[in-house]
């Protein structure tokens, strides 16, 4: 799963830090989105990547989320 948005790049020694509680960057909020998302997807055994910018472009920030795949017979 990805999701991506515009806006200015965010430097590579800001992206791992957004996922610690409670970090914020400009802006409103709480910093706790991307901790409490970070989580849930380390609790179940996924990998979630932080990137900026977009590939390809100069601006940008995604998420990407991806799981271990279910075996459905064990």
């Amino acid at each position: 799963m990805t999701l991506a948005n515009g806006g200015p790049a965010l430097p590579e020694a800001e992206l791992q830090d957004l996922t610690r509680l409670f970090a914020r960057r400009h802006g409103d909020g709480f910093g706790l989105g991307l901790h409490i998302c970070a989580q849930i997807v380390n609790s179940v055994g996924g990998r979630m990547q932080l990137i900026s910018p977009l590939p390809g472009q100069a601006n940008g920030f995604m998420v990407r989320v991806t799981f271990q795949p279910v075996n459905p017979e064990s």
